[in-house]
Formats: structure tokens, C-alpha cells, sequence
């Protein structure tokens, strides 16, 4: 795949649930060379574990082919594994078999992290407190040791930084530096891709997005994510991504593409 010489990119990647659009900003991070695309030319992990694929197979074998063909575009894509409280028990196990047949296979696991607690809102909130975010610390370093040298992709904390005001004020600076606990532990993996949470371009204005970015830590990974839980358009996703990119020191970003081919729901 060629790429273009300036900011915007080179690869179509499916991260989260489909396909993800990848564009670049003016600088690089860790993971390959400055102005190298960590992902260009990975095969990402397909899944035959799922109902697409097991239909597709079953289409296939009764000569269905129009069927199969049709399933085939689901099955045939990339998916992540989310891992979070609910990934239990020996969630460390489930993350080594999914390395395991990555390699196999000759491909790359997608690793979605969703651990913070965010399962309320309001001013009284506390998202667990101090004992929970010590919990979520233990995880976020056991999840490091089960990943180890191997080469992962990790989409980290989908809605973490736009949920932030959900919580009660006193709550705010300690789900930072929780969030900041995290990319530094994640970041040290040596062959991990790893992009942050960054909202959506019809949510958080850029530049608050790109300051709670640099207070997590954003200089220490590729870049940012865009979309995983929205479905707004793709080009207005590009321009606030690279709103954002000049504002975090033109750092590269994902955009999530496989839900919003018919915009956001409220159109």
C-alpha cells in the first residue's frame, strides 16, 4: 500500500469491531522508525471462532455461494478481543490463546482494554474509588505480563476521557492519573501498537480532548482512537483528528469505520 507523503495515511484496518480507517500526523512513536507505519502490511487476526464464520463454512459446503459470498464480508474481518472486569476468570489465559492463534495463523491480535469502572454518572458518582482504581492498576499490570514480547495492537479505554465529568468532582484527577497508571504500564511493552481513547468528532472539542491526552500520557504510544463507540461521519472524524494530532504533537490516529456507513444515529 502506497502512502501519502503528508499527514494523511496509508492502511485500512479493521480494529474494533470492522473496519478502521488509519491516518497520521507529522510524528511517530514507539513501535518502528520515525514516520513508519507500525501496521503496514500486518495481517491482523481473523477470528474462525464466531457465528460469521461458521455460517460462511456452512454457506460454502451447500454450494450457497451468493449467501456465502455476503457472509464472507463479515467473517473475512479482523476483530478485538475486549478485555475488562467481565473477562473472567483467568483473563490471562484468554489473552495467551488469543496470542497463541495469532501466531499460528501468522497475523496479529486486536486487543480492546476496557477496565476503568464507568458504569454510572453523576455528581455523587465515585467509579469504585481508591480501592477500585488500585484494583485496575494490579490489572492493568497483569495484562502487561500476559501480553509480554509479543505483538499486539491495543485500543485502550474506549470512553474513558469523555465520561471523566460523569464522575464527582473530587474523582476527576484520580481517573487521570488511574488512566496515566495505565499507558505507562502498556506503553513498555516492546512490540505493543497501542492508540488511547479520544472520543468522537460530535463529542469533546479537540483541544480539551488533546490536553487530557497529553496528561495520560499520549507521548509514550502511536497515537489516539476515534470513533470506537460513536457512529459519526468518517471526514468529520478525519478533521478532528488532525485538530487534535497538531495539538499532542502531530501524533497518528485510528478512526473506527465499521458502524457509521449511514452516519450518526441522529441524522
Amino acid at each position: 500500500m502506497s502512502q501519502r507523503p503528508s499527514r494523511i495515511l496509508s492502511l485500512v484496518a479493521a480494529i474494533f469491531a470492522g473496519a478502521a480507517l488509519l491516518l497520521g500526523g507529522s510524528s511517530a512513536a514507539s513501535a518502528g522508525p520515525l514516520e513508519s507505519n507500525p501496521l503496514a502490511g500486518v495481517r491482523l487476526f481473523v477470528d474462525h471462532d464466531t457465528p460469521a464464520w461458521y455460517q460462511w463454512r456452512a454457506y460454502r459446503s451447500s454450494g450457497q455461494k451468493t449467501k456465502a459470498a455476503l457472509v464472507w464480508k463479515i467473517a473475512r474481518e479482523p476483530r478485538a478481543l475486549w478485555l475488562g472486569r467481565f473477562t473472567r476468570p483467568n483473563f490471562d489465559v484468554k489473552v495467551r490463546q488469543r496470542i497463541d492463534a495469532a501466531s499460528a495463523q501468522g497475523s496479529v491480535p486486536v486487543f480492546t482494554v476496557l477496565r476503568a469502572q464507568a458504569t454510572g454518572c453523576g455528581p455523587h458518582y465515585m467509579a469504585g474509588g481508591r480501592a477500585e482504581d488500585a484494583r485496575t492498576r494490579a490489572w492493568y499490570d497483569h495484562l502487561a505480563r500476559a501480553i509480554g514480547n509479543d505483538r499486539v495492537v491495543i485500543a485502550f479505554e474506549p470512553d474513558s476521557l469523555g465520561t471523566i465529568e460523569c464522575q464527582a468532582p473530587s474523582r476527576r484527577d484520580d481517573r487521570i492519573r488511574l488512566l496515566r497508571y495505565g499507558v505507562s504500564a502498556l506503553s513498555r511493552l516492546p512490540n505493543a501498537t497501542i492508540y488511547l481513547e479520544a472520543g468522537a468528532s460530535d463529542w469533546e472539542p479537540a483541544r480539551r480532548t488533546a490536553r487530557q491526552l497529553r496528561a495520560i500520557g499520549i507521548r509514550k504510544v502511536r497515537g489516539f482512537m476515534l470513533n470506537a463507540t460513536h457512529q459519526d461521519w468518517t471526514s468529520n472524524n478525519i478533521q478532528h483528528g488532525l485538530r487534535i494530532s497538531r495539538l499532542t504533537g502531530g501524533k497518528h490516529f485510528v478512526i473506527n469505520t465499521a458502524e457509521n456507513g449511514r452516519g450518526p444515529i441522529h441524522h
